[in-house]
């Protein structure tokens, strides 16, 4: 009697045991460590941009990004989420890279390529041509711009303040005393960095014999409202 009692037993201990392992078996089977998403490539505009790639997981993961202007929220989590990735403007002379690394508790890793094209560079002046008097004069011009840009003049008699600058900004035309005989020229050319605009001002500056009534040029009101 104390036999199949103690048989009855370990065959009840065995069919639990063996319940146990097939229970662990199927909750394995049915929840395998799973890390994907469909996203591989992403280009940003040189404005600078927000997009969201879509992650599918099971496991706990950890985001990094190669490139300081490129960033992620979150960086980390677990099970499935969206990540929002950030390019900020673009302000270098080119196109650039990064890439975006998606790495797993467990699994492999994901790398997403990331590029993003030149800002287009815009550069105008509230001026194109203009007529300073003989005797000097500063002139403000006020350029728009989206970038980094630089002023050069082409004659000594014309200065400019500041001669770089980036984005929007007022610069200064200083142009000396005309004590010549001859009416004067000279240009600003002002180029963005990556020199994809040039804007050209053209400044004329009589000289001072020219105003005295009489003169080939004593229409100078006429001149200076065309100019």
């Amino acid at each position: 009697m104390l036999r199949i009692f103690l048989y009855t037993i370990n065959i009840t201990a065995f069919l639990i045991m063996m319940n146990i392992s097939c229970s662990e078996v199927i909750e394995k089977a049915e929840y395998p460590p799973y890390f994907s998403t469909e996203t591989r490539e992403i280009n940003f505009i040189g404005d600078g941009e927000e997009k969201t790639i879509a992650l599918t997981t099971t496991v706990p993961w950890e985001a990094h990004s190669s490139e300081e202007w490129l960033t992620i929220e979150p960086s980390k989590g677990a099970y499935n989420t969206n990540i929002t990735i950030t390019a900020k403007k673009n302000d270098s002379s080119g196109p650039r890279s990064a890439t975006l690394s998606l790495i797993p508790e467990s699994g492999d890793e994901i790398i997403i390529e990331i590029s993003q094209e030149k800002i287009e560079s815009m550069l105008t002046t509230d001026i194109q041509a203009l007529s300073l008097s003989p005797y000097g004069e500063d002139k403000l011009v006020y350029i728009n711009s989206n970038t980094s840009w630089n002023a050069v003049s082409n004659d000594d008699w014309l200065s400019i303040t500041p001669t770089d600058g980036n984005n929007d900004q007022t610069i200064i035309l200083k142009a000396s005393k005309n004590e010549s005989d001859e009416q004067r020229t000279a240009s600003v050319t002002l180029t963005t960095t990556d020199g994809d605009k040039v804007v050209v001002i053209e400044v004329i500056q009589p000289n001072i014999q020219l105003l005295v009534p009489g003169s080939d040029f004593e229409d100078w009101d006429l001149f200076m409202q065309n100019n």
